[in-house]
């Protein structure tokens, strides 16, 4: 509709931006400060030895958190898929 219009839509939309930004920070704080989460013989594995079966729920339930958030902010998708994105929502 906005083509026809002779309006046009932007190619790089400012939120992939922002989105692809906080993949990189994430990434980048992985690699170099959490290291030891994928490192099953690092040192720091003592500490949390007692209680590391309570930090995997947990871990799970972040990562979802980190992944649903975003996409309540993904239009096309809320459209779309509007049952998805109503549990989704009630669930973050």
């Amino acid at each position: 509709m906005t083509e026809a219009m002779g309006m046009r839509r932007p190619r790089l939309r400012a939120k992939y931006v922002v989105f692809a930004f906080i993949a990189a920070m994430a990434a980048y704080v992985l690699y170099h400060n959490e290291r030891f989460l994928i490192d099953a013989a690092h040192p720091v594995w003592q500490h949390y030895e007692p209680f590391k079966w309570w930090l995997l729920p947990h871990g799970v339930a972040g990562a979802c958190a980190l992944i649903l958030a975003p996409m309540q902010f993904w239009e096309r998708l809320r459209l779309r898929f509007t049952t998805l994105h109503r549990v989704s929502a009630a669930s973050t």
